[in-house]
């Protein structure tokens, strides 16, 4: 049953009890009068606080090692004479 205009409804759902349960009509016109929609156009469209940047969150770097090349195992052979 509707929490508006107590007509006989069907939901998709069981209702908890909590929550108040309106028919498709009710709804729609709760839904095009909510607060949240309206509220969304009052926003500024800038902000007034600095954006944080990725690299600020991150730790010190790492140093890396440099990577030693190995020279092939036919330098390593005496030179026959």
């Amino acid at each position: 049953m509707c929490a508006d205009c107590n007509k006989e409804c069907e939901i998709p759902f069981k209702p908890s009890g909590d929550r108040p349960v309106y028919c498709k009509e009710c709804f729609s016109k709760r839904k095009k009068g909510s607060p949240f929609n309206a509220n969304r156009d009052n926003r500024p469209a800038e902000r007034d606080f600095p954006r944080e940047h990725r690299s600020d969150k991150r730790g010190p770097e790492k140093r890396q090692k440099p990577v030693k090349k190995k020279k092939p195992f036919f330098h390593l052979r005496k030179k026959r004479t």
